[in-house]
């Protein structure tokens, strides 16, 4: 023990801040969250060239990047002094504002003028039952009603449709559907992302919609963005996707397995090839970035974690990292792993994450 701390005392103190890090308790539950969005958009809009969507690579590549991930985070911050390029403080910073949320965040449904708390639960279904068969005339149909599911940040949740589409709803997130879906149509309305797996049905179109561009489905599965602050954007996995402005009833493209399709600062309908792994990695618990700005590895952290970010290194906000963590783990943990990469220094510091 006392050689132990022998080695401690002899640590500098760079090395002692990060093994605080490493000690430090699980984040607060009632973190006052950041508004990353709004005022990171504004930041980059002056400061950052538009970043271009996620690229598709090799399964080479994909291994090679999360096995590097995975070996980050097993490592002991403090055993090394890593050296961070680019880090000295500059008076400029970016600071990236909080917002007030209630202390203790909720997933909730709200239909019929209630709201019921859905925050001990990790999904809902809201599946039909089948219909049985009678001779006698069938009863009338009870009226259709909008209900809304929503997430805080650093929370998500799964939920069933109607018809048993399956959808995977991101933090700080909202879906609007009917308790029942009819006239031939499945519409829901979405803000924030969210993953879908739609139950194949010929007769009634399924058709997402936001403010800014539309889906249309019959059966299929694709990821959709619709953040406010951030450009709309859908990538699909399997089956077919049409895009429609939010006014249109005629394609304005269709997309095969493996494209997206974004709208760029002009509102110009943009199409590529998607990394299809990378963008659905968040519905099975992890965060994954290949090869992607740091400003938008710290923006999903701060979504998630309910932090806000100050850039003090002002050229690490272009660097390009390959990063991976569980979604489940503490923020120490994602920033010990940032840190090993050697790109920058992060550090937490009160609600904020300071990169140096």
């Amino acid at each position: 023990m006392q050689e132990h701390m022998k080695d401690i005392d002899e640590l500098s103190d760079d090395e002692r801040r990060l093994a605080h890090l490493v000690r430090m308790s699980h984040r607060r539950e009632a973190a006052t969250p950041p508004d990353v969005d709004k005022a990171w958009n504004d930041f980059r809009r002056s400061h950052v060239a538009p970043s271009s969507p996620r690229r598709g690579y090799s399964v080479g590549h994909l291994v090679v990047a999360a096995l590097a991930g995975a070996a980050a985070m097993l490592a002991v911050v403090w055993l090394l002094r890593p050296s961070f390029p680019g880090g000295e403080k500059t008076d400029a910073s970016a600071f990236v504002a909080l917002q007030h949320r209630p202390a203790q965040p909720q997933i909730r449904l709200e239909k019929d003028d209630s709201t019921l708390d859905l925050t001990t639960a990790d999904s809902i279904s809201f599946r039909a039952p089948a219909a049985p068969v009678v001779a006698s005339q069938a009863a009338p149909q009870q009226p259709v009603r909008t209900q809304r599911l929503s997430t805080p940040r650093g929370m998500d949740f799964k939920v069933i449709l109607p018809d048993g589409s399956e959808v995977w709803l991101n933090a700080e997130s909202t879906i609007e559907f009917p308790s029942a879906f009819r006239d031939g149509l499945r519409q829901v309305r979405l803000k924030g992302e969210a993953y879908f797996r739609v139950a194949r049905n010929e007769e009634a179109p399924f058709v997402v919609s936001t403010d800014r561009m539309n889906v249309r489905v019959l059966g299929t599965s694709f990821n959709m963005r619709n953040y406010e602050h951030e450009a709309p954007h859908v990538a699909l996995v399997d089956g077919k996707v049409e895009v429609l402005s939010p006014d249109g009833t005629q394609p304005d493209a269709t997309l095969q397995p493996g494209q997206e399709a974004w709208l760029d600062e002009s509102g110009t309908l943009r199409m590529g090839e998607a990394d299809t792994y990378a963008v659905t990695q968040w519905v099975k618990g992890f965060f994954y970035f290949h090869d992607e700005p740091l400003v938008d590895v710290l923006r999903e952290l701060g979504r998630w974690y309910n932090y806000g970010v100050v850039f003090h290194n002002r050229e690490a906000i272009h660097q390009h990292v390959h990063f991976s963590a569980l979604r489940n783990e503490g923020i120490e943990v994602a920033v010990e792993s940032l840190n090993r990469l050697r790109h920058v220094y992060i550090r937490i510091e009160g609600n904020d994450l300071a990169v140096y």
